[in-house]
């Protein structure tokens, strides 16, 4: 889904998301309250349980008529858990910043929202006890990584076994942390090797230029998770951003997906971060933090030299507000045009090329021509913005690797296996549609990959798998 614009999800929904019996609504509540304790790091403690005065409060600010729509989706999602409730509408360090947000398309889902949830100054990640402030970051090895997440600590008997692969893992999440303030951690998954790698080759080597030029104030945590979705989802292949809590969650079914898929991946949803990046305020982070809907002014303007324009001046005008809790997915209420047309028009365009062409309709003349990588890319511009920039990676690396094979049949081969693991991967994508396209000027500009790096992303992602 794509609902929201500041949670930015790959992952669709799935049948474990409708639960209406008496057993499904307990099983949906004990998911609820899981999600509460998984939120922040694997081991993190508990917060406290809702003491009778919250539960004496929720209940009262239900009955009251300003609050009448945020009463009817939390009673929606939690019945009459009233503790559940209380946790929604809990804000343990009085900033103004609730300690959590929900998910109304994920059935009520606990996202964390307060990056510093008991205000000592201490982000939840590196908090030793994230609900006490009396107790902050505790760094006993003297690593500069906190206890609460450091791979030393946590794979040292998978070390002293002789693992390798747990001596990167330690070394790209010291080089992540030290020089790009970013916190790679596990959160219900372990963070493959492989996962990390493609993470550091996606940040380093693609947005090496955001980084030096601006730096990324929207990402500070990427943690590995077992599945989006209250319930075990089957392994789906997806990743979130969620813009306000500086994360990036990454979900087990793609982190068991080849390198190269989850490299393109990651790609795409710091795409994301980087939209986000360009109207961040780093002079006001708790507005940010508070946020539910992102204005998107200056990312508006890369956008409109691409065909994409607002069609009303109030992208976001004033729905019901969620006044009794915070949400990671509000309605996105904002209308583009792309091309002067509305989305429905390219839904409907594109729907009756795939009735012409069935599976093959990506490679209508119609569509390549106009360039477009994606139906998923015409939701809305920060789709399209994200799903040009994987295309032109992956068109990079491509042709990078194309260099080193002479032989003809070897090359269409070559050419084959990547189209077919895309396909495999997203079925509605293709990179090579990018050929051509305006938007390349910006994006080799903006992300430029330097010559070493774009033979390091090509022999690693595409020659040593695909050839």
């Amino acid at each position: 889904f794509a609902a929201s614009v500041i949670l930015f999800s790959s992952c669709s929904p799935n049948a474990a998301s409708h639960l209406n019996s008496k057993n499904e609504s307990k099983a949906k509540h004990q998911a609820q309250l899981k999600s509460i304790y998984d939120t922040l790091y694997r081991g993190a403690p508990r917060p406290s349980k809702p003491t009778k005065a919250e539960i004496s409060k929720i209940k009262e600010l239900l009955t009251r008529p300003e609050h009448a729509y945020s009463a009817g989706v939390l009673k929606k999602h939690y019945g009459t858990r009233y503790d559940l409730m209380a946790y929604a509408n809990r804000d343990t360090d009085k900033d103004g910043v609730l300690d959590y947000r929900i998910a109304s398309t994920i059935n009520g889902r606990f996202f964390e929202g307060d990056i510093d949830i008991d205000g000592d100054g201490v982000r939840n990640a590196h908090d030793a006890d994230p609900y006490d402030p009396a107790v902050g970051k505790v760094d006993e090895n003297k690593n500069g990584v906190p206890d609460t997440i450091d791979w030393e600590i946590s794979m040292a008997d998978r070390c002293s076994k002789g693992d390798d692969s747990c001596t990167q893992l330690i070394a790209i999440q010291q080089e992540m942390l030290f020089e790009h303030n970013v916190t790679l951690l596990e959160r219900t998954a372990d963070f493959p090797l492989v996962t990390a790698i493609a993470f550091k080759d996606a940040l380093t080597k693609v947005f090496r230029r955001v980084l030096e030029d601006e730096g990324f104030n929207t990402l500070r945590t990427v943690a590995s998770e077992e599945y989006a979705w209250l319930f075990d989802d089957g392994g789906e292949t997806c990743a979130m951003i969620f813009a306000p809590s500086q994360s990036m969650m990454i979900y087990k079914g793609s982190m068991a997906t080849p390198p190269f898929a989850q490299f393109a991946l990651i790609a795409h949803e710091l795409g994301h971060s980087y939209q986000y990046n360009l109207d961040w305020n780093e002079n006001d982070p708790i507005s940010e933090y508070k946020r539910s809907y992102f204005p998107m002014t200056n990312f508006k303007r890369v956008v409109s030299h691409f065909d994409w324009k607002p069609r009303k001046n109030n992208l976001y005008p004033p729905e019901e507000e969620d006044t009794l809790f915070a949400s990671v997915d509000k309605e996105n209420k904002s209308d583009f045009l792309f091309r002067n047309k509305t989305k429905k028009y390219w839904e409907n365009w594109i729907q009756e090329i795939y009735d012409q062409r069935g599976d093959e309709y990506l490679d209508d003349r119609r569509l390549t021509s106009k360039h477009i990588i994606s139906e998923y890319s015409l939701s809305d511009p920060l789709e399209w913005y994200s799903d040009q920039l994987t295309a032109y990676v992956v068109e990079r690396m491509e042709q990078e690797a194309l260099k080193q094979i002479d032989d003809e049949d070897i090359r269409r081969s070559f050419i084959s296996k990547i189209e077919k693991e895309e396909r495999k991967v997203w079925p509605g994508f293709q990179h090579r549609n990018i050929r051509g396209a305006p938007s390349l000027k910006h994006l080799s500009w903006k992300f430029y990959i330097l010559k070493g790096d774009l033979n390091t992303l090509s022999q690693r992602y595409l020659l040593d798998h695909f050839l």
